[in-house]
């Protein structure tokens, strides 16, 4: 899931400035996430604070944390949560 979530900030990232803004994240994340995650206030995600995300959305939806997600996870809505950040 890193991986992967490593990759999909590349491309999101579309101004190449290894930050992800409020335009990049449209439809990712709420508020509240984008509040809870961006500690630093910039108005702009690093890679770091986006696979915090990713992490938490994860460990979310792994209801038997065995470190995998079933599709009934997924289904879940901490699963349709993951879903929603992590694709676009």
């Amino acid at each position: 899931m890193i991986d992967a979530a490593t990759k999909l900030f590349k491309q999101l990232d579309t101004d190449h400035d290894r930050t992800l803004d409020r335009k990049e994240m449209e439809g990712c994340l709420t508020e509240a996430d984008w509040k809870a995650v961006n500690r630093d206030n910039d108005n702009t995600l690093e890679l770091d604070e986006w696979l915090t995300i990713v992490r938490q959305c994860f460990n979310a939806a792994d209801a038997n944390k065995d470190g995998k997600l079933t599709a009934h996870e997924l289904d879940s809505p901490a699963g349709q949560s993951l879903v929603l950040v992590v694709i676009k």
